[in-house]
């Protein structure tokens, strides 16, 4: 409401073009107009958090984030390779979990049909986290619908919902 309104009125006030028209021709079906504003300006605030300090992944991670729900998976895909590359290089703070920026990774690689790079990064989620239910689950997917491996699929299938029914859930 009140919040909500604020919100929209200091973006529209900060950025001088109101981007609005393209937000509607680029923005998932049945998006409201106060959700792609604060979509978008989350992603401003995000991009320039990350501009700050591009050695802290949990940046990339939620910048891609951000940049996937907008709909811009190929700007995702390049952020989180970035990520991949500075967690790989410099390491991460102690209470990210990476498996989580390798799996979201593994998931644009997919999306881009990039079968190959897609198993890879969702196998180096279950490398760092065997338990994660969302990589279960997708690696699933992916033994199922491109690799046609019924065996393999129905396995993290199994420990996907394993997993999820002891709390951890899958967004």
């Amino acid at each position: 409401g009140d919040l909500m309104g604020l919100f929209v009125n200091r973006y529209e006030n900060h950025y001088a073009v109101n981007p609005l028209r393209e937000y509607r021709r680029t923005a998932p079906p049945g998006m409201r107009d106060d959700q792609l504003y604060l979509v978008r300006a989350l992603e401003r605030t995000g991009e320039a958090i990350y501009k700050k300090d591009k050695k802290y992944v949990p940046n990339y991670y939620h910048m891609a984030r951000w940049k996937s729900l907008g709909r811009d998976e190929g700007k995702a895909r390049q952020i989180a390779e970035r990520g991949v590359a500075v967690y790989e290089n410099e390491g991460a703070p102690k209470y990210f979990q990476a498996a989580g920026l390798y799996l979201l990774l593994g998931v644009l690689n997919l999306q881009a049909k990039k079968v190959n790079d897609a198993v890879a990064r969702v196998s180096t989620a279950l490398e760092l986290d065997p338990e994660h239910p969302q990589a279960n689950y997708w690696m699933g997917r992916i033994s199922l619908e491109q690799l046609d491996n019924l065996s393999n699929a129905n396995a993290y299938f199994n420990r996907a919902l394993l997993h999820w029914n002891s709390g951890e859930g899958v967004e």
